[in-house]
């Protein structure tokens, strides 16, 4: 068969035309693809790096820690009923396992020894894991202290349940009277 270069110019040009339009639309797809949230991911690369969350709430001073009582009271006056349920920022002092690898405990406040309320956490809504976002964070001792925002699901035996949403960063030396209360969010405060 002879070679007709009219005709593999034609191809070519037939290829180029259909291709180029393609990949366009092809890369406008995975650009305006969205998340969960219904946030586009350009949006979502404009927020803080990996170890932080989205956007910063407003909240206001709840009980404080070392009144068990009307705490647990304010936290299940809050717990989520049907899907919905107040944001909140808590202390957590999470102690980490196993040079880092695993969350151990976690305990509602920083201070109180055993009379802490025990939180299990929730941390599936988050998209990089607790641990590897706590592990930053990790003291010598094995153990962090966290502001985590979510909401409560609920009390158990030892303290209660918590549905980690966003993950504010270590608590630092100047902030431990701010973490002796539970805050919820000024939108939602009740």
């Amino acid at each position: 068969m002879r070679h007709r270069p009219e005709v593999s110019c034609m191809r070519s040009s037939f290829a180029a035309a259909f291709s180029l339009p393609l990949l366009s639309l092809a890369l406008l797809g995975a650009c305006s693809q969205t998340s969960g949230s219904g946030e586009s991911e350009a949006s979502l690369a404009n927020t803080p790096g990996p170890m932080t969350d989205e956007v910063e709430r407003s909240f206001e001073p709840g009980p404080a820690i070392a009144d068990r009582a009307e705490l647990l009271a304010w936290l299940s006056a809050r717990a989520r009923e049907g899907g919905s349920g107040t944001t909140l920022k808590l202390p957590i002092a999470l102690e980490l396992r196993d040079g880092g690898a695993h969350v151990g405990d976690a305990h509602l406040g920083l201070d109180g020894g055993d009379q802490r309320l025990t939180v299990l956490l929730d941390d599936s809504a988050l998209g990089v894991a607790l641990v590897d976002r706590a592990r930053h964070h990790m003291r010598n001792d094995g153990t962090c202290a966290l502001w985590l925002e979510g909401v409560w699901l609920g009390a158990t035996q030892s303290g209660g349940r918590f549905a980690v949403s966003a993950v504010r960063g270590a608590i630092g030396a100047s902030a431990r009277e701010a973490a002796s209360r539970v805050y919820a969010a000024s939108d939602a405060a009740r």
